[in-house]
C-alpha cells in the first residue's frame, strides 16, 4: 500500500471540471486532476431510471488529506448526491508517487 489515493467523481460539463480541478490543485489538495472523455451513466434517481452523459474525474492525492479533499469536493460539486469514492493505490512508479505526495503538502 502507498500513501497515494485516487478520488473518483463525475460532473456534467468541462466547465464544472475546470472549476473543481483549479480549486483542488491550487489549494494543494490534489497533485493532479484528470478529466476523461464523456461516459454514459445509467442510474436510479427518485424512483426513475436516468441516463446521462457525464465526465469522469480522477483526483490524485494522499490518504492523509483525503477527507479534506472529499469535504472540499462536496462544497464545489454541482450534484445533490455526487459519486465520490476513494480508491487506494497499492503500488506504482516511486518517483510519481513521491511527486503526488510533494504536491499535496499543506
Amino acid at each position: 500500500m502507498t500513501e497515494v489515493v485516487m478520488i473518483l467523481t463525475t460532473v456534467s460539463t468541462s466547465e464544472q471540471f475546470t472549476e473543481i480541478a483549479k480549486a483542488l490543485v491550487s489549494e494543494k489538495l490534489a497533485a493532479c486532476v484528470q478529466m476523461s472523455s464523456p461516459i454514459v451513466s445509467m442510474y436510479s434517481w427518485e424512483g426513475a431510471l436516468e441516463t446521462e452523459e457525464e465526465i469522469a474525474i480522477t483526483i490524485k492525492t494522499t490518504s492523509e488529506i483525503s477527507e479534506r479533499v472529499v469535504a472540499r469536493l462536496v462544497e464545489l460539486h454541482p450534484f445533490v448526491v455526487p459519486q465520490i469514492t476513494i480508491v487506494p493505490v497499492i503500488g506504482g512508479y516511486s518517483p510519481y508517487l513521491e511527486w503526488v505526495k510533494e504536491n499535496t503538502k499543506a
